[in-house]
């Protein structure tokens, strides 16, 4: 062969290989893309399980929470029988100024103006059963807005988180008001004016106080 054939079946062949290699690389980046959708569809499938099995057993605490705190109103009362409380806008006004009325706390030190009303109540948890319960129904106080959770309902009820039981705190109400379960708490150094603005609390709802031993 001459020189010019030799060179043209050289330039064919560098061609060919370099064809063959974007196949190779082309089927490979097809397979990894593939491999993480497939891996994201895993992950998507396990997370919505995951969340499915958290609401699950929020609610089922949350009706566990209210049962207890019926059985205490219950045992409270004269009859025997909770008293059952209207939801209209009338009645939570006059609640509200009940409640003002025979809140616990310390009157002289904090002012009217400073003052954040909420319902509290105690109760326990067997760790053992998983059975709930509450020595007293819940109980009316105010508390500085500017004092922390821990520093103003769980001090009011005697709770310290480091008497060697686990303590969880419950607030009754969604953020966003369409519901009235009861959700977890998390940060308890939070204070009242700021877990207010947030929406995490607010003035006169209840708030429950776990302890498990």
């Amino acid at each position: 062969k001459s020189i010019l054939d030799v060179d043209v079946d050289v330039g064919l062949e560098e061609v060919s290989c370099d064809r063959q290699q974007e196949r190779t690389v082309g089927s490979k980046t097809s397979t990894d893309a593939d491999q993480r959708a497939i891996e994201q569809d895993g992950t998507g499938a396990s997370c919505t399980e995951h969340d499915d099995v958290d609401s699950s057993s929020a609610a089922d605490l949350s009706n566990r929470i209210f049962q207890a705190i019926e059985v205490a109103e219950a045992s409270s009362s004269k009859g025997g029988t909770a008293k059952k409380k209207k939801k209209s806008t009338t009645s939570k006004k006059v609640m509200q100024i009940l409640m003002k009325g025979k809140a616990k706390g310390d009157k002289k030190a904090v002012k009217e103006c400073d003052r954040f009303y909420l319902e509290g109540v105690l109760v326990g948890e067997d760790c053992l059963t998983g059975n709930i319960t509450a020595n007293a129904p819940p109980a009316p106080y105010f508390f500085n807005r500017m004092s922390s959770i821990e520093s103003s309902i769980l001090r009011a009820l005697g709770v310290a988180c480091d008497d060697g039981s686990k303590v969880e705190l419950y607030v009754r109400g969604s953020t966003d008001g369409k519901d009235d379960a009861y959700r977890r708490l998390e940060d308890l150094t939070i204070r009242l004016c700021d877990a207010e603005k947030t929406s995490l609390i607010q003035q006169f709802s209840c708030v429950v106080v776990k302890t498990i031993k």
